[in-house]
């Protein structure tokens, strides 16, 4: 069945391509940048509302043209879905019931399966669940992006259907500041050896933090800034700062000039005298991780300094709340590291990891108990009806936030141009029962 989905779905895709016009759009989130040219230079904003089907008369890959309260204008087209014509999700009788189900909503057609037909309940459970409160949802219609019916048990059969599922930013900002979302904003910056005798297990265990750290503060809905960068005798002043990098990527970008050979002895001292001076002073909590392998230079020059330092007297100084921790990633004996971490340096909490076989996890371990990223508990009803109804709130929309809502559990969130949004959409997928939604035409 979900075969055939898929396909079907491929070959509605396949045939939108070609013929942008009189083709259905829906704004993905309000306001929006729009231009009155195709040249698309001079911008304005302008708002949208959710659900609203507007029509195209034009396009280019990059841009279409659509008539938006009959004026004729042109914006992105990553800004807006265009769906097969497969009608609307409207609110049925049954949905102003005191006493109804609760709507809840999937990710996939495959996990909502597995929940409908008791597959596997647990893994399977709704990602998103209604806070049932008073509002106009006879006003609320949700465009149709697929639909299916799903075998129930072998008794009965359920209509599944995948729609635009409007998210109030003000319900969103007050749900994430129940959590304390918007009260940790974190740096972590990886400082990975490049020499050609760390190489090897620096990348893989660059690798694999870049990854786990990725996940966990977007799985908290925290703000992380998490940089890469790469030291080596042959690189400019020692360091290249490599920023946020795509997590496909890490593992080619971990590497010296081409070309060059790098000297035995590394420049860590030369690297976290760089990293010192751009770390972001707004942040409320930085963490320093030096990746490197034994032989690192006992001695430096640094150029800020106009002098050299030395592994007891390195001169190194960093904001307020900030943690270094120096990893030995190479399993050589030596005590070089060791000797850093335990020199008089400006800093809240320093650390040294020697190398081991779990040394990933022990890395973890340790940024785990700097940023406290295991504080999770579980939001309450009445925590989350006071998110629902948060001033500014659209009464039309329904409240929808993660199922089993915890501090650890993000709400979807818009895309980048849709982060100063007053709605903005995710896809997901409902039953629709006829009953308290239902299935409608395309207007």
């Amino acid at each position: 069945m979900i075969i055939r989905f898929c396909a079907t779905l491929l070959i509605w895709l396949c045939l939108a391509v070609p013929s942008l016009a009189q083709q259905t759009a829906y704004a993905k989130f309000s306001p929006i940048e729009v231009s009155a040219s195709s040249a698309f230079e001079t911008l304005n904003l302008q708002k949208f509302e959710f659900g609203k089907p507007l029509t195209v008369i034009d396009g280019t890959d990059e841009h279409v043209q659509i008539n938006h309260d009959g004026k004729q204008v042109w914006l992105r087209r990553a800004d807006v879905l265009m769906p097969p014509d497969l009608g609307q999700i409207v609110p049925g009788a049954g949905i102003s019931a005191t006493k109804r189900p609760t709507l809840r909503f999937w990710n996939s057609l495959s996990q909502a399966t597995e929940f409908l037909t008791a597959t596997n309940v647990r893994k399977a459970a709704p990602d998103l669940e209604e806070v049932q409160i008073k509002g106009r949802f006879s006003d609320l219609s949700m465009p149709i992006m697929a639909a299916d019916v799903v075998d129930v048990m072998g008794q009965s059969s359920v209509t599944m259907a995948a729609v635009m599922l409007p998210m109030d930013t003000a319900r969103v900002k007050a749900f994430d500041a129940l959590r304390g979302a918007q009260s940790k904003k974190y740096e972590i910056v990886l400082v990975v050896d490049a020499s050609p005798d760390a190489v090897t297990f620096n990348r893989q265990i660059a690798d694999a933090l870049y990854r786990r750290l990725r996940r966990s503060t977007t799985r908290a809905g925290d703000v992380a800034n998490i940089r890469l960068g790469v030291f080596g005798a042959n690189f400019f002043d020692n360091f290249k700062d490599l920023g946020a990098v795509d997590e496909a990527r890490i593992q080619d970008l971990i590497a010296g000039p081409a070309g060059s050979k790098l000297s035995q002895a590394e420049p860590l001292l030369q690297a976290l005298h760089s990293v010192s001076e751009t770390l972001d002073p707004t942040a409320d909590k930085r963490i320093v991780i030096g990746l490197s392998g034994a032989e690192i230079e006992t001695e430096a020059y640094i150029s800020k300094l106009r002098k050299r330092v030395n592994l007891r007297a390195p001169e190194l100084g960093f904001p307020d709340e900030t943690s270094l921790f120096l990893v030995q990633a190479t399993p050589e004996p030596s005590d070089t590291l060791r000797a850093l971490s335990q020199a008089p340096i400006r800093i809240k909490d320093i650390g040294y990891v020697p190398f081991s076989s779990k040394v990933q996890e022990d890395i973890f371990v340790r940024i785990n108990k700097a940023l406290n990223l295991n504080t999770e508990r579980g939001l309450d009803e009445e925590e989350l009806l006071k998110a629902c109804k948060t001033d500014g709130a659209n009464p039309a929309f329904p409240c929808v936030f993660p199922f089993a809502a915890t501090t650890e559990t993000s709400a979807p969130k818009p895309t980048r141009r849709g982060q100063s949004s007053d709605w903005y959409s995710t896809i997901a997928w409902v039953v629709v029962d006829g009953l308290m939604l239902k299935r409608t035409p395309a207007n």
